[in-house]
């Protein structure tokens, strides 16, 4: 594993499928617990530690796989929509 332990992170998983699906039929929890495991994330993945979880599905009939990204987590989902969601709010 190249540098160390990311905590708190985001993860972001890309599931490559050979034919249509329904990405939500997807767990990405035995992935995470793997993450855990290896020492890549924290290890506890509750909300502290692992904040976001994406998924996203995409086709690919020539090379299925899954790709998993470890984004470091400092709030930058927060405040880059801190704007929008403010005017969302009033």
């Amino acid at each position: 594993m190249k540098g160390g332990r990311i905590d708190p992170a985001i993860v972001y998983l890309v599931y490559y499928v050979p034919w249509m699906c329904d990405v939500s039929n997807f767990t990405g929890k035995m992935i995470i617990d793997g993450l855990m495991y290896y020492g890549a994330i924290a290890t506890d993945d509750n909300l502290e530690n692992v904040p976001i979880e994406i998924q996203e599905a995409r086709i690919d009939k020539e090379n299925p796989r899954t790709e998993v990204y470890i984004i470091p987590y400092h709030n930058q989902v927060e405040k880059k929509y801190y704007c929008l969601i403010k005017r969302m709010k009033n």
